[in-house]
């Protein structure tokens, strides 16, 4: 048909009959004439189409035909489009591909004057789809050409690949500062001020990141900033504004004194375990050598001094746990492994591991245990575990942790002056924030919504009834994977179909799952967040280390006979009605007590996403993760409330999917089997959001704050119905 791009054949009596003694390569470049029995023709390799008047116009090599976010796209089209722009004169557009990213498309152009790339880029975007404009561009003085005049494709410069749109370089230093924050956080080079954070693959845990390191070097921000703001541009004018605004009321001393539990606290707390002093979190590091223990003592004293949160120490009065700050200095603690055999090396790592891991104290402010081993000549580094109660410690507080030890090591090993920066809003002034929080008309308006859905609870399908405690030793793991590449979509290309967050996607996939295993309709998850939302001014707990986690009920509801593209849509706002992203449930429940809420959690799985580890260490510095496990965090006797749980993490690329499932409850093979049908629904919904035609953003009722007025097929009949206006002015 006219206007339809396909590949130019040739035949007719002239046509030779194949190549000499190339059986193989004649099979593939000659083929039967469709419309004529008998007839072959000779397939050219050339790119046209059928114009209007008779003609066929060329558009490139049929190899030339690339694969781009999931669009076949043909490059000579693009490359005809920009030479039919001012003042090009020649023009290659190619597809560079680095290992573990997508394909980016690049333009090589040389043009009579100095290129103006955002003028083109613009002039490109009115005739072009978004997907087929080139992100980056390079200016030459020729094409380079083989030896029979083509251009030589091989012989065009390489251009680093990562920003997701057009590059522009930053323009002062809060740019510059920040352009470095994203980059070694968002493990993408280069990145301009114009390019997307969220684009780039980022998360609301990265932005709590780049706010803390911000507040290092001085400046005030808020997660929320980044959310409004979302390039280097934008935010470097509010960063710019606030920071000559703001006046510091945060709790800069060496604090003393009480503290209130915090809900997620009084959660753990009100189940009275067995061994309440052994339900941790640690990590085992492979530390450079160049670090000696008198170094690293030095900077972990420092590093316990200044965040209070590590100082905590408990104690029951009246049948009620308090938590004060305490005095206590928790010392390097050292481990000569030098004469450790190779064979017997990995068993005594994992002994003295489990030996700190049960060494906690909570009750006279052993929170912290650091270790640091020293091992056999052999190994390139020696190891440092770190293990601090789950009570004073979450996923953010490790990045802040982990990335001031480094700050602090670096500075002393190269005897620099260490600046750790102001602190951010103390635990205790958080704490104080929720107390206001819990008094407020914001969560007294909330009361009814939590209290319907707690009545909302049904029980998880079980393969055996059991009514005793569970216990962890009663529970069994296992993990599942996604691969680099689709990992990488999952991050930072899913989320351009619905304008969605990466747990709107990784939930949506949970409902289907389990609501098609158990033959229902909904599912009630505790869902897990990271608890440091903007409920007040002036609180920032950016850069502040404690267990700030917030748990919820979550229920997801899911029409069977509906798409794909229904359940992303109906999740996706399902979740925007949250009110507060569920931390006033934990306040309503715990501080104020509330009677409807009072009792057993109403859900028997629970799912956290912990984002990105990749970007916790930085690539010159003195960490790496050790391969050795870092002990046994959890007691065996420790009672689990929930019958299954699902932790996602981003490690090494991949989005690591990690079970635990309780043995009095289920069969291994019915959750391997829950588990394999969750993998195979997260791997549809990701190809549905990146095929072709889903460039466009698909708007749902809550990008509008509509979402608990009208559904998303409401919403479709609104926007198709444009010639009723009573109800357009009604929407």
């Amino acid at each position: 048909p006219i206007g339809v791009v396909g590949e130019i054949c040739v035949g007719g009596a002239g046509l030779a009959r194949g190549y000499l003694n190339r059986e193989e390569l004649t099979k593939e470049k000659f083929m039967a004439h469709p419309f004529k029995a008998g007839a072959r023709l000779y397939r050219t390799g050339d790119m046209g189409r059928w114009l209007q008047d008779g003609s066929i116009e060329y558009l490139g090599r049929r190899d030339e035909q690339v694969k781009i976010r999931g669009y076949r796209i043909e490059l000579g089209e693009i490359e005809s489009v920009v030479l039919q722009s001012r003042g090009v004169r020649q023009c290659v557009v190619v597809a560079r591909e680095e290992e573990g990213s997508s394909k980016r498309l690049v333009g090589y152009v040389v043009a009579e004057e100095a290129l103006n790339k955002e003028q083109l880029i613009e002039c490109l975007k009115a005739r072009l789809p978004e997907y087929m404009v080139p992100l980056q561009w390079v200016q030459l003085e020729q094409l380079p050409l083989t030896a029979n005049g083509k251009v030589d494709r091989r012989a065009l410069p390489q251009v680093e690949v990562g920003a997701t749109s057009r590059y522009v370089a930053p323009r002062n230093e809060v740019q510059q500062q920040l352009v470095q924050i994203w980059q070694q956080l968002l493990k993408v080079t280069p990145i301009g001020i114009h390019d997307n954070f969220f684009e780039l693959g980022a998360d609301s845990i990265i932005s709590i990141q780049v706010v803390s390191r911000t507040k290092r070097l001085g400046y005030y921000i808020q997660p929320k900033d980044l959310f409004v703001h979302q390039t280097v541009a934008e935010l470097s004018k509010v960063i710019t504004y606030q920071s000559a605004s703001i006046i510091t009321t945060d709790e800069q001393d060496y604090l003393s004194g009480a503290c209130g539990l915090l809900p997620i606290q009084q959660w753990y707390f009100e189940k009275k375990q067995a061994e309440i002093s052994h339900f941790n979190q640690g990590i085992l590091l492979a530390i450079d050598k160049v670090i000696t223990e008198q170094i690293l003592k030095r900077a972990v004293e420092q590093l316990i001094s200044h965040h209070d949160a590590l100082r905590f120490k408990y104690y029951e009065e009246n049948g009620q746990w308090q938590q004060v700050y305490g005095t206590g200095k928790s010392a390097l603690i050292t481990e000569d492994l030098h004469s450790a055999t190779q064979t017997s090396l990995h068993a005594l790592i994992d002994e003295i591991a489990n030996n700190y891991q049960r060494s906690l104290q909570i009750g006279n402010g052993g929170l912290i245990r650091v270790v640091w081993m020293q091992m056999p000549e052999s190994e390139n580094a020696n190891r440092l575990l770190i293990v601090i109660h789950h009570l004073a410690v979450d996923g953010v507080s490790w990045r802040i942790l982990i990335q001031d030890l480094q700050v602090l090591l670096n500075g002393l090993i190269n005897s620099e002056e260490i600046n750790l920066g102001k602190k951010s809003s103390s635990y205790r002034q958080w704490y104080h924030a929720l107390e206001k929080y819990s008094q407020s008309k914001r969560l007294q308006s909330q009361k009814g919504y939590w209290s319907k859905l707690v009545k909302s609870y049904v029980p998880l399908n079980v393969d055996k009834e059991y009514a005793g405690d569970i216990r962890y030793k009663d529970t069994r793991q296992f993990t599942q994977c996604l691969d680099v590449k689709e990992t990488q979509q999952l991050l930072q290309e899913v989320h351009r179909a619905y304008n969605t967050e990466i747990n709107d996607i990784l939930l949506c996939a949970l409902a289907i799952t389990l609501c098609k295993w158990s033959n229902k309709d909904s599912v009630i998850v505790g869902l897990e967040g990271h608890g440091r939302e903007s409920i007040m001014e002036r609180i920032d707990t950016s850069r502040t280390i404690g267990w700030f986690t917030c748990l919820y009920p979550v229920l997801l509801q899911v029409d069977h006979a509906k798409t794909k593209d229904d359940w992303i849509r109906s999740v996706k706002d399902q979740m925007r009605q949250i009110p507060d992203k569920g931390i006033g449930y934990g306040v309503l429940k715990y501080l104020n007590k509330e009677d409807a809420l009072k009792g057993n959690d109403c859900w028997d799985i629970i799912f956290n996403y912990l984002g990105q580890l990749d970007n916790i260490y930085n690539k010159d510095g003195f960490f790496t993760e050790a391969v050795e496990p870092c002990g046994d965090s959890i007691s065996g006797e420790y009672i689990v409330r929930e019958k299954l749980s699902i932790n996602c993490v981003v490690q090494a690329g991949k989005l690591v999917i990690n079970w635990s499932y309780s043995n009095w409850h289920y069969e291994e093979q019915t959750i391997m089997g829950i588990a394999e049908k969750y993998l195979l629904n997260l791997k549809s919904l990701i190809s549905h959001c990146i095929q072709p035609g889903k460039y466009e953003v698909f708007k749902t009722p809550s990008d509008y704050r509509v979402s608990s007025k009208i559904n998303h097929k409401e919403l479709e009949r609104f926007i198709q119905q444009e010639e009723d206006q009573d109800n357009i002015l009604s929407f």
